[in-house]
Order: C-alpha cells, then sequence, then structure tokens
C-alpha cells in the first residue's frame, strides 16, 4: 500500500512517512489487500503505540507511531419552542409498532426525544396500527 498523502499533524507525519513510501507492515502484520489492511489497523488501534514497516527509495525502514483515534463527533439537537417535533422513522417499512415502540422508548431514555415527544409519537404510532 502506496502512501499517497500525510495529513498535517497526525502520527503518520509525526513518525516521518512521506508519500510514496511503501507500507509493508502494520503492527507486525503483514498485508496483502485492504481487508488484510484493515486487520492490521484494527490490531494497531489496540494498542497506545505501534510499529509500521515500509520501503522508501528501495531501502527497508521501521518507525513507530501513537495511536491517534478521531476525536468523537457530537452533536446536540434542541427542540424549538412550539414547532412540533418531525416524526421519527426507522426507515425500514417492515418493523411492527412493537419495534417503533421500543426504538422511540430507547431515543427517550437517551434523552433524544423528550417524554412528551415520546407521547406524542407514541399516540402516532398507535393510532397507524400496522397499516401502511
Amino acid at each position: 500500500m502506496t502512501i499517497t498523502r500525510i495529513e498535517p499533524d497526525s502520527a503518520a507525519e509525526g513518525a516521518g512517512l512521506q508519500a510514496g513510501d511503501v507500507v509493508t507492515k502494520i503492527a507486525g502484520k503483514r498485508f496483502k489487500n485492504s481487508e488484510g489492511y484493515l486487520d492490521a489497523t484494527a490490531k494497531a488501534a489496540s494498542k497506545p503505540t505501534y510499529e509500521i514497516e515500509y520501503q522508501r527509495a528501495g531501502q527497508a525502514r521501521k518507525s513507530t507511531l501513537d495511536r491517534a483515534l478521531r476525536p468523537a463527533v457530537t452533536e446536540q439537537v434542541v427542540a424549538i419552542p412550539g414547532v412540533p417535533a418531525a416524526p421519527v422513522t426507522s426507515g425500514n417499512a417492515n418493523l411492527s409498532v412493537a419495534d417503533e415502540l421500543e426504538k422511540l422508548a430507547a431515543l427517550r431514555d437517551k434523552g433524544i426525544l423528550s417524554g412528551d415527544e415520546f407521547e406524542a409519537q407514541k399516540k402516532k404510532l398507535l393510532s397507524r396500527g400496522d397499516q401502511p
């Protein structure tokens, strides 16, 4: 796998990797295809640091990288007073009303839906039944 670009301030940049380097092993795991690469990166992600072996201009090299995980993505949803909540749907027409209620309850329990929003959606689901 040939590196085509290095992100600024990344673990790869810090380890001295460059565009054009050919990676041969990650965390001691050799790979031949994208599936093997994903297995190797999963192994690397389980440790705070890992070794990477690569070729640069025909010379074998090694570097140790610090694990760098993506920052968590958080999103806050705020209800607008006076504006009814959009219906919550699963996108799967094969779900029963009970399944839909279970998903709504989970959203309520996580604080994504308020109790009033949950009750409004529950009322819509129960009035609809299993009809399309």
